[in-house]
């Protein structure tokens, strides 16, 4: 069991990290979209 609970664990990290970077891209493109302006929005 615990190396199914670990797998899943580690998809859900890898998940994660995807759904990540795709929010920051997004992000990036609108604002090269934009022209700009949104990158003010990033922390």
């Amino acid at each position: 069991m615990a190396r199914k609970e670990e797998s899943f664990v580690g998809w859900g990290v890898i998940g994660l990290l995807a759904l990540f970077g795709f929010g920051v891209a997004a992000v990036l493109v609108t604002a090269m979209a934009n022209g700009g302006p949104a990158l003010e929005f990033i922390p």
